[in-house]
């Protein structure tokens, strides 16, 4: 898993994005790059929770109480 802030080229300028992306393998071992905050840590955060998640599916395991009210509350 990776956190990372995008750049990209714009007039012949490089420039960083303003959001931080992250960048992590599914169970599967597919590759997933979603976007997060403008804030590093708060990105850093929600990768720690997806990394939490795809520990638990990759063992069979069930998300502790306190990661399922995490999953309940995000938006649809």
């Amino acid at each position: 898993m990776r956190v990372y802030q995008a750049s990209y080229t714009k007039d012949s300028e490089r420039v960083k994005a303003r959001k931080w992306y992250i960048d992590f393998a599914d169970h599967l071992g597919r590759r997933h790059r979603m976007p997060g905050f403008a804030e590093k840590r708060a990105t850093e955060a929600i990768a720690n929770r997806l990394e939490d998640l795809v520990s638990l599916r990759s063992a069979g395991q069930q998300p502790t109480p306190a990661l399922q009210v995490w999953i309940e509350q995000l938006p649809g």
